[in-house]
């Protein structure tokens, strides 16, 4: 008997003891009631480089909060994702262009994105010039031709928006667009320049075509003078360019009667009446002018160039 009661203790000894272990593994985590955390808001930073066809291939740099690199793509356009609020700085770069602003800072606070955009540009480097002839005469034209260089390695035609300078505007002259103009015999440097760059030089030459006389016009102040009076007579050379130049001092001159002399200068003297009969015959149109009005008919006085 004694045996059986010890036996039936132990039994429910043990048996609160499990009893006891298994309440407290059921309560461990099976009625918490804790919230997980949610995750933090992110944006993006997103832009285009214009013009595409420079800026695609572009290396944008985002610093700040965080550091990342990406590429424009063939339109321009470039992305950054994921981002947490903070402040960043964008970059873009590319060799040979120069991209305004040089930078941008952005601040994220919000789950919205931002656009950041940039314009890119190639300085211009060099202008080279040209010219359609390199001598001309004088009163005919010499287009010229400017095409610049950028950093890019691109290059334009700048003929129309470049400054056009003259060295020596007395012997060529520069207008807008690049056309010259020989003014006289010489020679003219021909330089253009844009954005503060120069171009190189070109020489230009310009020829005046030797001109020869082909006639003489004489004139005088009076068709008839008295006797013992003057005449001033004057010669005027028309030559093969169209010009025309006083020859009067340069000219020899003669009269075809004695009736009347006329001096180096073109200077015309009536003669004295002993002379009468004579100029009556070449000079006098009729017998009833008095003899001491003498008639000059512009035949009778001729001038030729002394050579």
């Amino acid at each position: 008997m004694g045996y059986r009661l010890l036996h039936t203790g132990f039994v429910c000894l043990f048996g609160s003891v499990i009893l006891v272990l298994c309440s407290g593994c059921g309560s461990t985590g099976v009625t918490s009631s804790a919230a997980s955390p949610s995750p933090a808001p992110t944006t993006n930073i997103s832009g285009t480089l214009a013009p595409a066809i420079k800026a695609a291939g572009a290396t944008i740099t985002l610093s700040g909060a965080s550091t990342a690199t990406t590429t424009a793509d063939a339109n321009g356009n470039y992305s950054f994702g994921g981002l947490s609020a903070g402040n960043y700085v964008v970059t873009p770069s590319k060799t040979g262009l120069t991209f305004s602003p040089g930078s941008q800072s952005v601040t994220l606070n919000g789950t919205s994105n931002t656009s950041v955009n940039f314009t890119a540009s190639a300085p211009l480097q060099s202008i080279s010039i040209t010219a359609s002839s390199s001598s001309i005469a004088k009163g005919s034209t010499a287009q010229f031709t400017a095409i610049g260089t950028f950093s890019d390695g691109t290059t334009q035609d700048l003929t129309s928006s470049a400054g056009w300078s003259s060295s020596n505007p007395a012997v060529a002259s520069m207008s807008a667009g690049g056309l010259s103009t020989g003014v006289g015999a010489g020679s003219s440097i021909i330089t253009a320049s844009q954005n503060g760059i120069a171009s190189n030089s070109v020489t230009l030459i310009v020829t005046v075509a030797a001109v020869t006389l082909q006639s003489i016009t004489i004139n005088a102040a009076n068709s008839s003078i008295a006797k013992g009076t003057t005449d001033q007579f004057t010669a005027t050379g028309i030559f093969s360019d169209g010009s025309t130049q006083n020859l009067t001092g340069s000219v020899t001159w003669a009269s075809s009667s004695a009736a009347a002399t006329i001096t180096t200068g073109g200077l015309l003297t009536g003669a004295p009446l002993c002379s009468r009969s004579r100029l009556m015959g070449r000079m006098l149109p009729s017998p009833k002018e008095p003899p001491s009005s003498l008639r000059r008919p512009e035949h009778l006085a001729t001038a030729a160039r002394r050579t």
